[in-house]
């Protein structure tokens, strides 16, 4: 996993969401990523981060 952007601005140009911050992150592949969001670690990690944050995860693969 590789973090690619962490952002605080956005900029809307079309739609309503407005999100607080934005992460990128790229991970080798969509097994890869699906092995990690549902893995052991993150599932420890999520339960904690469901507690203090909201999120919206979106996974998208392509070049």
């Amino acid at each position: 996993m590789i973090a690619l952007v962490k952002s605080d601005f956005t900029r809307n140009a079309e739609g309503d969401w407005s999100p607080r911050r934005i992460v990128l992150l790229e991970f080798p592949s969509v097994e890869a990523w699906e092995s990690f969001y549902h893995g052991d670690v993150y599932r420890g990690l999520k339960a904690v981060r469901d507690v203090c944050s909201s999120a919206r995860l979106v996974s998208v693969e392509g070049l």
